[in-house]
């Protein structure tokens, strides 16, 4: 009688058991995709000097394109099709930096004699931008922005009544963003159409504020925020401008950041980070998560630029 009782008891047990509503077991934390697996060139100075190099964006496969000569090789910017690379010459006289001229060298033979695009001597020429669409350079010459066809002809003036700094491309090449200097403590990221027209500012006022650059879908800019020295994204501005100035979002936290640069499909950020006296590459994910380093040897790494597919 005594395990028949037991019986039923264990029977009752299981039966609301079995009425109790049971939770599907929570999904695990999603793995993030991996990094953009890619190529970046950047600029070091491992040889005393600063030349242009490649890499794989896991840090394989380093190797020099740019060898020797007068003056370093700086800001290398790539063409559409990443078959080819546009720099600066940089000379030194009297202990002063003298940018010169805009150069392109063809990453197949890059012991081959690079194309000259500019020499306007007394007038500096740097910080080359390649359009998307291939037909155009924006670059900085005497801080003025201008923009020239491939082989330096058709040179247009875009804006030259504030000191210009890194200009970059919007993705369909109609509109350029660049850094502008209003005055003493005033930096800011602009944008204009590419022909000069509808200037309009992106960024606060009263800061300092450079090296923009433009995500692959067109929404968002990235730019470095030389007050608390970090990565800052902002949305890029509609036409006719915002009626109020966005608030930015800070995407590192750690160091001095600066040189964003967006891979191809837009999920990865590369970005010259700087600790004590080491200056390296570093990747990050878009959002500013999985930050790592690329290239991190004691060496002066930076101005990283993601090579297209």
């Amino acid at each position: 009688m005594k395990r028949w009782f037991l019986v039923q008891i264990a029977l009752a047990v299981l039966l609301a058991a079995s009425c109790i509503p049971t939770e599907e077991p929570a999904d695990p934390t999603p793995t993030p995709p991996p990094l953009y697996e890619g190529q970046l060139a950047f600029n070091s100075n491992r040889d005393g000097h600063y030349e242009v190099f490649l890499v794989n964006s896991d840090g394989t496969g380093l190797r020099q394109l740019t060898v020797g000569g007068q003056g370093e090789r700086l800001a290398p910017s790539w063409s559409p099709d990443g078959t080819r690379i546009a720099y600066y010459i940089q000379t030194r006289a009297m202990y002063m930096a003298i940018p010169e001229d805009l150069m392109i060298l063809d990453v197949a033979q890059p012991q081959a004699e690079p194309t000259r695009v500019s020499f306007t001597p007394p007038v500096v020429d740097r910080d080359p931008a390649w359009s998307p669409d291939g037909q155009t350079f924006a670059y900085c010459s005497d801080f003025a922005l201008q923009t020239c066809n491939l082989d330096g002809s058709n040179v247009r003036v875009l804006l030259d009544e504030h000191k210009c700094y890194m200009p970059c491309w919007s993705p369909d090449s109609t509109r350029i963003a660049v850094g502008v200097q209003l005055g003493d403590e005033d930096y800011g990221i602009f944008v204009m159409n590419a022909d000069g027209s509808n200037l309009v500012r992106v960024t606060q006022a009263r800061a300092y504020h450079w090296d923009p650059a433009w995500s692959p879908d067109g929404s968002t800019i990235l730019f470095a925020n030389h007050v608390d020295h970090q990565i800052h994204a902002v949305p890029a501005p509609p036409l006719e401008g915002f009626e109020e100035l966005p608030q930015t979002t800070p995407l590192t936290t750690v160091g001095v950041n600066t040189e964003p640069a967006w891979s191809p499909d837009g999920t990865t950020i590369a970005f010259t980070h700087t600790t004590g006296r080491s200056r390296d590459i570093w990747v990050m994910y878009h959002d500013g998560a999985g930050a790592r380093s690329v290239v991190s040897d004691g060496n002066e790494d930076v101005a990283p630029a993601w090579r297209p597919q």
